[in-house]
């Protein structure tokens, strides 16, 4: 019995460890950076802290540890602390993709100590879990005299200009901020080797900027006119990202795009607003294949989709006559077509009408002319068909006679009579009494009807 419990235990174990590893799989993935600064002792310094999750973030809360003895907590934004630990806490409101801190301490000791994390929870806004790559922080302190040197990166020097504000290049950063799809990098930029990260599908390169305040921007490098722009990463899938830019133009787009701008993360991009349907806009974006294309951006679903920029139409000159009657034919397609269907239909009903009345007045041409002919010449007695009939009548009788067996009968007849030699007498003879019969027959006694 008790071997069967801890078989039990053990499938149950292993199902509860499956479980939790196919949840941790689909779980949203993230970064959590640090700045590495560097100070003199009894200086203050600041350690910027950014959660980045690619998506619209919700609560984050971290917990970090410190050395007291080098460190003291001053004070923070989004963060309290003391005595070894710092608790960082910070939600977002459904449009921003990163949560920011940051902590202020005093250098009580000259060398070099970390700021580490010792545990965190972090959502999306959507309550999906966030997995954290995780960094720490690295504070050199060098001999001081009292000056205080605040937010200052080890490897600054290169300033650049980006929109007018001048920036700093961030070279010293972590492995923590490489991201997925980029590897670290060195370009050759104003005469040095500037480190940096470059896409592996693309080839494009990307700096860290620093600000006045320390705080670091992401901005893509532009090989064709040496400029920087700021970027954000968004991510699409679990292994899709889309990089936001501000280099697109939106001249061959829709009429219904008017163009607005859109801030992720106090950075503001161009966008391109559906005016049919507000919640819509269009965005410049290098996406993890290393192209360059619009993505449309459903701001109720805070969701990011290709978009095809459809096919632009030639607008052809109208100077001339000839293309000013293209044009006007062009705009008023539609029209022209059904009035070109009318006429043509009127034509049809014309047609079918004329038609129908000539037919008519040749019938009645045709009984008037017969009823002239009529009049003049009386009824016709023949007709094509009568006169086939009478043919086939002619026929026949013809057949009759020539088949009678009596012919020959007659013919012999006739033989004997010329034969004879005595005809004429006989004719003679016979007339004479003939015509004495006549006589006879037409003497008439006439009585008188008075008596």
């Amino acid at each position: 019995m008790k071997a069967v419990k801890k078989v039990s235990t053990g499938l149950a174990a292993v199902c509860l460890m499956f479980f939790c590893f196919t949840f941790a799989s689909h779980a949203a993935e993230g970064t959590l950076v640090f700045s590495d600064p560097e100070t003199t002792k009894g200086s203050e310094v600041t350690i910027d802290v950014k959660v980045t999750a690619g998506q619209a973030i919700g609560d984050s809360d971290i917990n970090l540890t410190y050395d007291p003895a080098v460190l003291e907590f001053v004070s923070g934004t989004n963060a309290t602390g003391g005595d070894g630990n710092v608790a960082l806490s910070a939600s977002g409101d459904g449009t921003v993709t990163e949560l920011d801190y940051s902590i202020v301490f005093k250098a009580l000791d000259e060398g070099s100590t970390t700021v580490d994390v010792a545990g965190y929870t972090a959502y999306l806004y959507s309550n999906e879990a966030l997995t954290l790559t995780e960094g720490n922080a690295t504070v050199t302190i060098g001999p001081g005299d009292g000056t205080e040197t605040t937010g200052q990166s080890s490897g600054n020097g290169l300033q650049v200009d980006v929109k007018g504000t001048s920036y700093t290049i961030y070279e010293d950063f972590s492995d923590a901020l490489i991201f997925q799809g980029f590897s670290r990098a060195e370009m050759q930029f104003e005469g040095a080797a500037r480190k940096c990260l470059v896409q592996d599908a693309g080839g494009k390169y990307l700096f860290f900027l620093n600000d006045a305040n320390n705080d670091s921007h992401m901005a893509l490098y532009n090989e064709s006119n040496g400029t920087f722009s700021f970027t954000e990463q968004i991510m699409i899938t679990n292994d899709r990202y889309i990089l936001l830019t501000d280099q697109g133009d939106g001249s061959d787009l829709p009429n219904k795009y008017k163009a607005t701008t859109l801030t992720l993360n106090g950075n503001e991009f161009p966008a391109w607003q559906d005016s049919e349907e507000t919640d819509f806009y269009l965005v410049y974006a290098l996406n993890s294949l290393g192209k360059e294309e619009f993505y449309e951006y459903d701001k109720t679903e805070d969701t990011y989709q290709r978009y095809v920029v459809p096919a632009k139409v030639t607008v052809k000159n109208s100077t001339g006559l000839v293309n000013k009657i293209t044009d006007a034919i062009e705009k008023n397609l539609t029209i022209i077509l059904i009035v070109a269907w009318a006429v043509f239909l009127l034509l049809l009903i014309i047609i079918i009408v004329l038609s129908v009345k000539l037919k008519n007045r040749n019938r009645e041409l045709d009984e008037l002319y017969n009823n002239q002919y009529d009049d003049q010449y009386g009824e016709p007695t023949d007709s094509y068909d009568g006169y086939d009939d009478d043919m086939a009548y002619n026929d026949d009788e013809d057949d009759a006679y020539y088949e009678d067996d009596d012919s020959d009968e007659y013919e012999d007849d006739d033989d004997e009579y010329y034969d004879d030699e005595d005809d004429d007498e006989y004719y003679d003879d016979e007339d004479d009494e003939n015509y004495d019969d006549e006589d006879d027959d037409y003497e008439v006694d006439f009585v008188d009807l008075d008596d």
